[in-house]
């Protein structure tokens, strides 16, 4: 592989060395993986050199890559006019971006289009997709509400089958850098006559670099290298650091300069290390926390998913029964699980413990005291959006069986936690009878009825007409 990065970010008398050596060493049709993905790039460092070895397969390559990628932005191309007819703001990403940026489009291997757009032109650009014969690859949307977004990343595949991966600013990961974007002066190049957006030379290469952070096969962690190389050459340094400070990139953008520079000057060096050429590091993993907790990531999408109005809130204060702060905390932060775990763990659950063991057979309708005192539920499940109680277990008993049926499991999926871990999943049943079989259970059993964790207010599903049979 480092012959092979020397092949495309050398100069052309060192690069051609490097590239004759590696055709030496396993020849054109032994290459790997990483090193077939970046042939466009070596090609276009070695176009004037024709005497080197395998020239004409290296320009085959390239020649392909420029055909199918041709082929892949002309399909787009529709998609390309009516966004910018109809003043919906965008940017190409990642190959896109980079093949375009360099005014070259056969310089970047490409698989499909990634588009970033912010969430108030969601509803605009499904409605131009759709209109231009794409079709979903995926149902990502709330059936009760047709603007609601649900997963972070959403895919369009064209009447040829490639996909459109497109990417909302204020939930896709990493959002610091997505909304720098949208909002910074765009980068602007033409193809075939339409006006395209991309990110600036400066987000590009941090854009690049967090990709190559995170990267799982050896082909992204190759890509970046070669994106670096390209980038590093047209960014203004300054502008570059000032916007590493904003996104508190610095230390990661420094680290994969350092990294790239060894590696361009003596790629030979790391290998003769034994070093897997990469760019993890501590600093790449602090900024993605950051990343995470301040920039309405994961955490803050959840926490406002499942966030309780005021009225709810002091509902559940007021008429809650049982570890009454920690169950408030656990509703505030959007009801983790660990939490949940660890105050099963350490109190046994946010209910108190039944009095009684059921009878056999025995059953109770809705979440409501029992006079027998064997089951003790959650009085504000309605208000709280968690409908849970618990049963006591005689002990020794080698399995429980608790039967629960209800009219909304006829028509909704819940997710059925036992103790704070997460037991199963209701189906849609005619039926609508769910039965829960614990081996060896312990002498109480807390159990949770709760909507799937993206499911929103207009989604949300009570079960007040619970019915309920214990067997040990």
């Amino acid at each position: 592989m480092s012959l092979a990065l020397k092949s495309a970010i050398l100069e052309p008398n060192e690069a051609k060395k490097s590239w004759n050596q590696l055709m030496d060493l396993i020849g054109f049709e032994n290459l790997n993986n990483s090193s077939q993905r970046i042939l466009p790039k070596i090609y276009i460092n070695l176009e004037n050199e024709p005497e080197i070895k395998s020239y004409e397969k290296l320009k085959g390559a390239y020649k392909f890559n420029w055909a199918k990628n041709n082929q892949l932005l002309n399909s787009f191309l529709p998609i390309l006019k009516a966004l910018n007819a109809n003043s919906v703001d965008y940017r190409l990403l990642k190959g896109a971006a980079l093949n375009l940026l360099s005014e070259n489009v056969g310089h970047r291997a490409m698989g499909d289009i990634d588009l970033l757009i912010e969430k108030e032109n969601l509803s605009a650009l499904e409605s131009i997709l759709v209109q231009n014969g794409f079709q979903k690859k995926y149902d990502t949307k709330c059936i009760n509400s047709s603007n609601q977004l649900m997963d972070r990343e959403i895919c369009y595949l064209s009447p040829e089958k490639f996909e459109i991966d497109v990417h909302v600013a204020e939930k896709t990961f990493p959002q610091l850098l997505y909304r720098k974007m949208m909002k910074s002066k765009a980068e602007t190049s033409i193809y075939q006559g339409e006006i395209v957006k991309l990110p600036s030379f400066e987000l590009a290469l941090l854009h690049t670099v967090y990709h190559g952070n995170r990267a799982v096969a050896e082909t992204d962690l190759i890509q970046t290298y070669v994106d670096c190389c390209q980038l590093l050459a047209l960014v203004n340094l300054d502008d570059l650091n000032k916007i590493a400070h904003d996104l508190k990139f610095v230390q990661v953008l420094s680290h994969t300069i350092q990294m790239f520079e060894a590696l361009r000057d003596d790629t030979d060096t790391i290998s003769k290390k034994n070093k897997r050429i990469r760019l993890f590091n501590l600093s790449f993993y602090f900024w993605s926390f950051t990343n995470k907790i301040l920039n309405s990531s994961d955490l803050f999408t959840i926490i406002k998913t499942r966030s309780l109005s005021k009225k709810e809130l002091r509902s559940v204060y007021k008429f809650f029964e049982g570890q009454k702060i920690f169950y408030l905390i656990w509703l505030l932060f959007g009801k983790p699980r660990p939490f949940e775990r660890f105050i099963c763990l350490l109190f046994g659950g946010f209910l108190g413990n039944p009095k009684n063991f059921s009878v056999p057979g025995n059953m109770f309708i809705g979440f409501k005291k029992s006079e027998e005192g064997w089951y003790q539920p959650n009085l504000v499940s309605q208000n709280a959006h968690d409908w849970r109680f618990k049963v006591k277990v005689p002990e020794g008993s080698k399995q429980a069986t608790i039967e629960m049926i209800a009219e909304e499991f006829k028509n909704w999926n819940w997710l059925i936690f036992i103790n704070g871990r997460l037991f199963g999943t209701t189906t849609q049943i005619d039926h609508g009878t769910y039965v829960i079989r614990y081996s060896f259970p312990p002498e109480n059993l807390e159990i949770s009825l709760r909507s799937p964790a993206h499911v929103c207010e207009l989604c949300e599903r009570g079960i007040e007409n619970l019915l309920v049979r214990v067997h040990s």
